[in-house]
């Protein structure tokens, strides 16, 4: 299977895999996120205007190297850094070493990184780690999201989004897995459940063409949350609804009773945030 945060690489560009895709596909959803500049180095891509939200676009398989962000060598557990605590935390919650990887610029070994993005694997281990995320903060010295680090990210990487459909600052405040390493480091752990296909409902995202709709109501199921389509329920007059987003900045967008009023195309009970246009605001 090609897996979320995985990577294809093209001589000029680097795409990051959205969303888990059988092994028998020709072609994948992906992020660019990395472009050789006039140095010939590669260079990471910031978020630009689509009209699709996140920016994605379609990868012919055969026309890329295929890396994989599973797995996790020896020597970043001896490590010194932070990221040597991290990985050491998630081993003492009880997490195994085949449940944790990673992904970024150590994994596409180019010559800078200043950080180490962990992928956790499996709903054994996002459920160990989500019980357990105060103690593993203590033991890898990571702190809680800040207010400060969420209105920076809600500036630079959500600036096209509507502000009259979305509360960006409020939606990454409910990051449980966002690691504050220093004041303006922050590492996110992200999750990857490799038995879930999510092809279809990502194929989906990009396939609707219809009138936007507002719904309002409350969050009844939010652990999907972490995993690629961002994805909740909300119940709203006696009806539950299936939101799903593939945006960035809605990881982790929603928590467990909270009011919401999410914007986007519906179709048969799944409302779809997809454009700029659209979003989540927690009432």
């Amino acid at each position: 299977m090609f897996l979320d945060n995985d990577y294809l690489v093209q001589p000029s560009s680097i795409f990051g895999i959205r969303g888990n895709w059988p092994s028998t596909v020709s072609r994948v959803l992906a992020k660019p996120v990395y472009q050789k500049n006039e140095k010939g180095l590669f260079q990471k891509i910031v978020d630009t205007p689509g009209k699709k939200g996140e920016q994605l676009v379609w990868v012919d398989i055969s026309s890329a190297k295929y890396i994989s962000s599973r797995a996790i060598e020896e020597e970043i557990f001896s490590e010194s850094s932070v990221w040597g605590e991290m990985s050491r935390a998630l081993l003492a919650i009880g997490i195994e070493k085949a449940e944790i990887g990673y992904f970024g610029s150590k994994r596409l070994k180019l010559p800078k990184y200043k950080d180490i993005d962990f992928i956790v694997y499996g709903q054994r281990a996002f459920n160990l780690l989500r019980n357990k995320i105060d103690l593993f903060k203590h033991l890898s010295n990571t702190h809680n999201f800040t207010l400060d680090h969420a209105k920076y990210q809600a500036l630079k990487h959500g600036a096209f989004y509507s502000p009259s459909s979305n509360t960006l600052t409020k939606c990454l405040m409910n990051k449980w897995s966002s690691c504050m390493v220093a004041e303006k480091l922050c590492s996110t752990i992200r999750f990857v459940d490799p038995i879930d296909l999510t092809c279809d409902k990502l194929e989906m995202l990009f396939e609707l063409e219809d009138d936007e709709i507002e719904i309002e109501g409350i969050v009844t199921n939010d652990t999907k949350t972490s995993f690629m389509p961002r994805e909740f329920s909300l119940y709203s007059n006696g009806t539950t609804y299936d939101v799903l987003t593939a945006g960035w900045i809605f990881h982790q967008c929603v928590k467990l009773g909270q009011s919401v009023r999410a914007t986007g195309i519906l179709k048969n009970d799944q409302l779809i945030i997809r454009n700029y246009s659209h979003g989540i605001r927690i009432v």
